[in-house]
Order: structure tokens, then C-alpha cells, then sequence
């Protein structure tokens, strides 16, 4: 009797555990679809925002795109977002344009056009992506990233200028075999009338085939 009275116990919880975890499952099934029944209106809002002309919106809707978050991936759809954004001097938005320029994603790789972005972006108060270059080329260096971090301090876009931080960019692109950045460097030191530097520059830049700016 007592053998069968457990027996009887086990099966009811084993019962009530099952059923736990069957509405357990039911109740996460249901979060998941409340979850992305939300994120298909909150998306359908910013669509509909960036249809009329918002251009905050119009620059979420591009990043989604560049991203593949919650539509198909899309560089020129991204491109398209961030250009009607950035005709609105949308700041981030000129920046990611710039980025597609960069590499060539969705549209044709083209560096003076991304360097122009960029620098417009910045000039309109993005210091933010002053430092996330700046960390990048700290990282790795990478000749574009340096080269705009020079012309960027040498002339004061959207940040003071600072000749020591101008002349690190272009040295670091110089090193790296830029010799338009060995001129540019020769060009302050010559500014500034330190002469032996500045011709010793000009000497190293007559020495090196590679007149690139960008890459």
C-alpha cells in the first residue's frame, strides 16, 4: 500500500513537472512572438518616418540595411538611406557614406569622395570619429586612417589644430612608404623653419615611388 502511494506521488509530480514545463514553454514562445511582432512595428514606424523625410530615420533604415538587421543585407538600399539623410546634413549619415565610399560597398570604391565625406561629417561636429580612427590606428595601422588623421589636424577640421598630432599622422604614413605624407610633413617642419628636418623630409620623399594618398 505505502510502495503504491509513492508510486502514485512520483507519477503526479513527474505530471506537474511536465505541465510546468509545457507552460513554461508556451509563455517563452509567446514572448518570442510579442518580441517580434514589436520589432516588425517599431521597424515598420522607422520606414514610414524615413518615407516622409526624417532624417534620423532615414539613417537607422541605412544602417539596417549595412547591417542585415530585420531586412535583407543591402549596401545600395544602406547608401540610399544615408545620402537623402546626409542631404539633410545628417552627421553620422554623411559618415556612413563616407564608409561605403571607403570600400566600395554599394556603390564604386572612390577615396577623395569618402576623405570629402569624412571630413564634412567631422567639420559638422563628429569629433566622435576622430577618435575612433585614432584608435584604430593605434591598433593597426592602416595608411587611409593616418592620412586623414593628418589632414585633419594639420588644418583644423573640426578640431583645433595641432601641429604635433598632424606631424605623428603624416610621419606614421611616411614610415609606411606615403611620400606625399614625407612632403607634407617637410612642408610644417619648412613652416616653421626647421629647416634640417624640413630637408632631410624632402630628401626621404625624392627616395620613395609612392606618391599615394589614400588607400
Amino acid at each position: 500500500m505505502k510502495a503504491r502511494i509513492i508510486t502514485t506521488l512520483a507519477l503526479a509530480a513527474c505530471i506537474c513537472s511536465a505541465y510546468a514545463a509545457q507552460a513554461k514553454k508556451k509563455v517563452t514562445k509567446k514572448a518570442k512572438v510579442e518580441t517580434v511582432n514589436k520589432d516588425s512595428i517599431e521597424h515598420a514606424a522607422i520606414v514610414e518616418k524615413a518615407q516622409k523625410g526624417d532624417a534620423a530615420a532615414q539613417n537607422t533604415l541605412g544602417v539596417r540595411y549595412y547591417t542585415g538587421k530585420y531586412v535583407k543585407q543591402d549596401y545600395s538600399q544602406a547608401i540610399k538611406w544615408w545620402a537623402a539623410a546626409a542631404k539633410q546634413k545628417h552627421v553620422k549619415a554623411t559618415a556612413n557614406m563616407a564608409l561605403c565610399y571607403q570600400f566600395g560597398r554599394g556603390i564604386k570604391q572612390d577615396s577623395i569622395m569618402a576623405v570629402k565625406l569624412y571630413k564634412t561629417s567631422i567639420k559638422m561636429g563628429n569629433t566622435e570619429l576622430v577618435k575612433e580612427r585614432e584608435d584604430l590606428v593605434a591598433k593597426k595601422f592602416n595608411m587611409f586612417d593616418s592620412n586623414l588623421l593628418a589632414e585633419v589636424y594639420a588644418q583644423g577640421i573640426g578640431v583645433n589644430k595641432d601641429t604635433k598630432k598632424a606631424l605623428k599622422y603624416y610621419q606614421l604614413s611616411a614610415k609606411n612608404g606615403n611620400a606625399n605624407a614625407y612632403l607634407e610633413a617637410a612642408k610644417i617642419y619648412e613652416k616653421n623653419l626647421s629647416y634640417p628636418e624640413a630637408f632631410n623630409l624632402f630628401n626621404s620623399a625624392a627616395a620613395t615611388n609612392n606618391y599615394a594618398s589614400y588607400k
